[in-house]
């Protein structure tokens, strides 16, 4: 079960770096970027991402 979680998260990264990637093209704005991917990326990845921004906002 931990091997498939994990499985998912790195599958999910693509994903997260893509909107990234996109939303600092539009806006070069770090915050809002990293905002933007939090709100669109899938579980699990999404609950240790937004750990991560959290912590990068505070």
């Amino acid at each position: 079960m931990y091997s498939n979680l994990n499985a998912k998260k790195k599958s999910q990264l693509i994903t997260l770096l893509l909107l990234l990637a996109i939303k600092l093209r539009q806006n070069p704005n770090v915050e809002q970027a990293m905002l933007f991917a939090a709100k669109n990326i899938n579980l699990p990845l999404k609950i240790v991402f937004i750990k991560v921004v959290k912590r990068y906002i505070e």
